[in-house]
């Protein structure tokens, strides 16, 4: 997941949380928008109602 994702990955280490068997990470949305920056594709940000088509997918995985 990059920087970030080695950055969640610390702090859940640092306070006893196993990623693997207890945290479920997912993104907000299932299909990223990215804007181009040179050779490089930033993601941009999900609007509410992006959030809010993808809700039922989330909802699957919290049961």
């Amino acid at each position: 997941m990059g920087p970030t994702g080695k950055l969640l990955d610390k702090a859940l280490e640092e306070v006893g949380i196993d990623r693997s068997s207890l945290a479920y990470v997912t993104n907000v949305v299932k299909h990223f928008k990215w804007e181009p920056r040179g050779k490089r594709r930033i993601h941009a940000k999900p609007n509410a109602i992006e959030i809010r088509a993808c809700l039922p997918w989330l909802n699957l995985k919290s049961r």
